[in-house]
């Protein structure tokens, strides 16, 4: 810098006012810091700091050599507390902001150097205060300060901090985000439900046991399967959307309204077995015998809003047991009260009944008869004999006779007279024999005195003769109770299979646990599949077989269950099963119901479980989304609407009737709301809004209204879709509404303010531009080539000034609708090579190129359409290094032009990429900060081809380059 005399005074009336800062200023000891004391302060110095002490907008200053700080109270609270205040005062820049001096220092030798003042918009600088760092964005300007001699001496800069703008933009767009998240999750958990309704009912109508829902107070009836109507005797149309009792009036006097009313009021579930019910069916009364279970039915509140009951008609079953069990008791009283010998084998050959004349025979109790058997009591050299007498009937399914000696209990051999018809299935099947033998030892004794007691003889044949007939009627009779004993038997084996093929065919898990250790007895595929388990676990204890379950509360529940005879419901219970080679967290539904024994005792449970983990999760996401979206909601001041597309019916929340000022605590109609619309876009609304709901689509319009209140003038964004409701049809059409009221204003603001800047700059432009031009006629010939260039060069900037002011009028017009577009029909081809040559006057670093492209005549704005090509080749040279290559293409594709320019710069992000075309909108990276631009060229660009019928778009790769095409209608 020149040594020059600075202008020196005593007078430091500069230095007076300036709050807090001036006083700082006048009490520091200046004559310690560089600068010397402040009398000896040049005058430029001077003045420049009474400017900045006085102002009221944030200002700073760096002078000298060594960029001694100064501030004002306005730049003061950007300091934060415990941070750089006041020790940043005097200081030198590299000292004062050592952690951001890399990034300004570039700044300030470049306002130093004479080039142009710079200016950048919301660009983050973190800063020390407050004790820590902290990211602080700024909007700023650095331009030069000259001394006396004209030489640049500091750097003055204008700035304001925007942190607060741009981390609000940021929530904003966060919210956003998180707003179409909530939305998504609530479709998919609106489907899901529907999803588990529609299995839920697939489930109960393929049950195979009696299933129905009732609905409300009245038991209406919504759902029942084939087998409740097949059990009520009705068809599904005379019952549906019917009061249970109206649609079946037999019930109304047998206690069923009840048991139902005190189930709905109380949610306690009513279970009954073998209940007799009075049912009317083909016309006439009859008597069922009905197992059955009433369960409460809850909403999403927790609310009683139906009973589900489950039944099986066991009437057949039921009989069936009597039956048998009278003939039971029969055979019984007629067995045990006879001296005939009677014995029952299956058909395995097993004795499987000894009556009491055996015991009392042989001495022998029936337990030992069937234990130990009766064949060892028969007499050596009989024993063969009948045996192979008995087997070969056996063999032959044929009645079969023969005598034998049986040791009895006084130790004597006593003759035996057996007979034994065979016994059958009801299928035909071979069932066993049932025997009976009379004790012949008399009659045998008899015969070694034949020949002297004939007459006798004779006598006892007519005796055995009676006896026989008797015994054959006896043996008819014991036929006949053994049939009755087999279709018995036959019925009981039927009842425990049916029972065992619900539990396995059931389409829920279900099983069956025996005795205190739970042991495995009757486990269906659902249940193995939900455990992960394969058959092998069935017989043993459910702790061995899920040793998962210790520690868990689960097999304590069964226990009280087994003891207490109370049934247990689980909902939505958490259980950790091992499944898959990992501890697993579900969640089910399930029932622990106890079951006796043949005497009436506990003896083990049945559950029923159900998986529900996944509707579980998605209720929990739901609630998660529907907080996330609430709080989303209230943090961006957003209200939502709901409108019925076919009645118009109108719902909003409380939020959007305060932005509308409309009463909080009252619904406002369709009508209403539009009404307050004002004209300009009142039927764009409605149309909009028609269109969205008739073809599906989504809405976003932003307009004007007058609120309700106070009937101030309001800008408003509304963003809606049509949805479908739980029928599938499309009848909701829902959104958010969002004040932007002030954001409608600065932009106006700073239009306005572009647009008087703009105006105010253009007449002394205009006028330097003429100067120049004088200047460069009258040096045309001179043979001084730097004054030649040097004029050159000011001609270009001149006209880079000009077109940056051009750029921010036109933007001023477009806002206001005054642009004009003057179309008339040029050669494409000429225009480009036109804007690549006045390029190459300020960019000869790089090599511009125009691909081999015919005459194009098109008929459009040829000015605007040669900024557009201007704009997107100083952007492509703008971020690009030296020497790369810069392309261009242009070509006919039907009845457009495209035009395409290609860079081998920096390139764009992709979530920048989408954005390039808004106003005033810069990518902000490392690599740009130091390029100067307002983020106005490419939005105005866009507005331009917009207005030609054209489109505009980019593609780009970071780190490689980018590519910005437009294409524009040839007959305009």
């Amino acid at each position: 810098m020149p040594d020059k005399s600075p202008s020196i005074t005593s007078d430091l009336s500069f230095l007076s006012g300036g709050g807090e800062m001036g006083q700082l200023t006048r009490s520091f000891n200046w004559s310690e810091n560089i600068l010397g004391p402040s009398e000896t302060w040049p005058q430029s110095l001077k003045t420049t700091l009474s400017i900045i002490l006085n102002s009221k907008f944030p200002m700073f200053l760096f002078w000298g050599a060594q960029h001694i700080c100064f501030y004002n109270d306005a730049y003061r609270p950007s300091l934060g507390n415990n941070g750089k205040h006041p020790l940043l005062l005097g200081a030198s820049g590299a000292e004062g902001w050592q952690e951001i001096w890399p990034v300004i220092k570039p700044l300030i030798d470049q306002a130093l150097t004479g080039d142009e003042a710079t200016w950048s918009e919301d660009q983050l600088i973190p800063i020390y205060r407050n004790g820590k760092m902290e990211d602080v964005y700024w909007t700023f300007s650095y331009s030069p300060v000259k001394d006396e001699s004209g030489t640049p001496a500091g750097v003055f800069v204008a700035c304001a901090e925007t942190t607060v703008k741009v981390l609000s933009l940021k929530s904003l767009e966060e919210n956003n985000k998180q707003l179409r998240l909530s939305m998504e999750a609530e479709a998919l958990s609106q489907r899901k439900v529907k999803e588990n309704e529609r299995n839920l009912r697939l489930i109960i109508l393929q049950a195979p046991v009696a299933i129905a829902i009732f609905k409300g107070p009245d038991h209406v009836v919504e759902i029942a399967n084939s087998r409740a109507l097949e059990l009520w005797g009705r068809s599904f149309n005379t019952v549906a959307n019917k009061p249970i009792l109206e649609a079946m009036p037999e019930l109304q006097l047998q206690g069923i309204q009840q048991l139902l009313n005190e189930v709905y009021q109380t949610g306690k579930p009513y279970s009954a077995e073998e209940m007799p019910v009075q049912l009317l069916r083909q016309g006439k009364l009859e008597t069922a015998y009905i197992n059955f279970v009433y369960e409460a039915l809850f909403d999403l509140n927790g609310k009683i809003n139906g009973l589900i009951t489950i039944g099986v008609d066991v009437t057949d079953q039921f009989l069936a047991r009597k039956k048998i069990e009278e003939s039971e008791e029969r055979f019984r009283i007629m067995a045990e009260g006879t001296d005939v010998m009677i014995a029952v084998g299956n058909e395995a050959s097993n004795a499987i009944y000894f009556n009491k004349a055996w015991a009392d025979m042989t001495g022998r109790s029936v337990a030992d008869l069937l234990s130990i058997g009766w064949v060892d009591l028969v007499h050596p050299d009989d024993r063969e004999r009948y045996v192979n007498i008995y087997l070969s009937a056996f063999r032959n399914k044929v009645p079969f006779t023969g005598e034998f000696r049986v040791l009895s209990k006084n130790g004597d051999y006593r003759w035996l007279l057996a007979k034994g018809p065979p016994r059958f299935h009801p299928d035909g099947s071979f069932a066993g024999y049932i025997s009976s033998c009379i004790d012949i030892t008399e009659q045998k004794k008899a015969d070694e005195d034949r020949l002297m007691l004939i007459a006798e003889l004779q006598a006892i044949n007519e005796e055995m003769v009676v006896a026989n007939e008797e015994l054959a009627a006896t043996n008819e009779e014991l036929a006949e109770t053994q049939q009755s004993l087999q279709k018995m038997f036959a019925a009981l084996i039927e009842s425990e299979t049916n029972f065992r093929n619900m539990i396995l065919q059931a389409p829920v898990a279900m099983g069956l646990f025996n005795g205190d250790d739970m042991v495995l007895e009757v486990i269906n595929d659902k249940f193995l599949e939900l455990w992960d388990k394969d058959r092998s676990v069935i017989g043993q204890p459910i702790l061995k077989a899920l040793p998962e379950l210790e520690g868990q509360p689960y097999l304590q529940i069964m226990k009280d269950v087994l003891q207490s005879g109370t049934t247990y419901y689980g909902s939505e219970a958490k259980v950790i099963l091992h499944r898959q080679g990992r501890h697993d967290e579900g969640y089910y539904n399930f029932i622990n119901q106890s079951f006796k024994d043949s005497e009436g005792k506990m003896s083990g449970i049945i559950v029923v479980a159900n998986e529900v983990t996944e509707q579980v999760n998605a209720r929990k996401d739901v609630e998660r989304a529907e907080e996330t979206l609430r709080l989303a909601l209230e943090a961006a001041n957003l209200g939502t609407w709901f409108i019925h597309s076919e009645t118009k019916e109108l719902k909003t929340t409380v939020k959007l009737r305060e932005l509308f000022g409309y009463d909080p605590d009252k619904e406002m109609t369709y009508d209403e709301a539009i009404g307050q619309v004002t004209d300009e876009y009142r039927d764009k609304i409605i149309t909009d809004i028609e269109n969205a709901i008739n073809n599906g689509g989504t809405y976003d319009i932003t307009y004007t209204m007058h609120r309700f209140d106070d009937n101030r003038l309001i800008w408003l964004r509304s963003v809606g879709k049509l949805t479908r409701d739980d029928d599938g049809k499309l009848t909701t059409f829902s959104g958010v509404v969002m004040d932007i009221t002030e954001q409608k204003i600065d932009e106006q603001r700073k239009s306005d303010f572009i647009g008087m800047v703009s105006h105010e700059l253009k007449t002394p432009l205009t006028s330097l531009t003429a100067i120049v031009q004088v200047l460069n006629t009258k040096l045309k010939n001179n043979e001084n080539a730097f004054i030649a260039g040097a004029m050159d060069k000011a001609g270009i900037q001149v006209k880079k000034m000009s077109n940056m002011i051009n750029g921010f009028l036109n933007i001023s017009r477009l806002e206001s609708g005054k642009i004009l577009i003057a179309k008339q029909k040029f050669d494409l081809n000429n225009l480009i090579n036109e804007m690549i040559d006045e390029i190459r006057l300020t960019s000869a670093a790089h090599s511009i190129s125009l691909s081999v492209c015919d005459p194009i005549e098109i008929f459009a704005d040829r000015d605007k359409i040669g900024s557009v090509i201007s704009n997107l080749l100083s952007n492509a040279v703008k971020y690009s290094p030296k020497g790369k290559q810069v392309a261009i293409n242009c070509k006919i594709t039907g009845r457009f032009v495209q035009v395409s320019i290609k860079d081998e710069g920096m390139g764009i992000k992709q979530s920048d990429l989408d954005k390039v075309f808004l106003r005033y909108y810069r990518v902000e990276s490392k690599h740009t900060s130091h390029i100067s631009g307002f983020g106005i060229g490419l939005y105005l660009s866009a507005e331009i081809i917009e207005r030609h019928n054209g489109k505009i778009w980019a593609e780009s790769e970071n780190g490689v380059g980018s590519t910005f095409y437009f294409t524009l209608p040839v007959e305009g």
